[in-house]
């Protein structure tokens, strides 16, 4: 297997953005399946077990310290999620999501050019074409 630094590389990252915020975990899933479609599965599962691997490390410190059942209280009690803990909450918020892009002039400008860009550069954006139409938009 001859590529295998990227995969643990792109791995290590992604486990160290999941690391810095939760939404880090989209990195992990999003490379996962894209390597999958990409490059087969091996690559894929390196990646993960790079990335949970690397995860890993922040409950291992609370293991190693004694601290698992705070760790759990953290996430448990945590003020920003208590709103919507229950399954039909979580659907709700995701259900009404959009608002975010488009509650403000700011974010509807943004939101706007956004979605011109996809339409205007819809050619370049095919996965089969993924990579090589981001270096090009990238490169001129």
């Amino acid at each position: 297997m001859a590529g295998w630094p990227r995969p643990v590389l792109g791995g290590g990252l992604a486990g160290l953005a999941a690391l810095t915020h939760l939404n880090g975990l989209i990195y992990l899933a999003a490379g996962a399946i894209w390597l999958l479609f990409r490059t087969g599965w091996k690559p894929s599962v390196l990646f993960c077990a790079t990335g949970v691997v690397t995860l890993l490390l922040y409950g291992g410190d609370a293991a190693w310290h004694n601290q698992l059942p705070l760790l759990v209280r953290q996430f448990l009690e945590d003020p920003a999620t208590q709103q919507n803990f229950h399954i039909d909450q979580k659907i709700e918020v995701l259900l009404n999501y959009h608002q975010i892009f488009f509650h403000g002039i700011n974010e509807i400008s943004l939101s706007v050019l956004a979605i011109l860009c996809l339409i205007g550069f819809r050619k370049h954006l095919r996965i089969e074409n993924s990579v090589k139409g981001c270096q090009t938009m990238l490169s001129s």
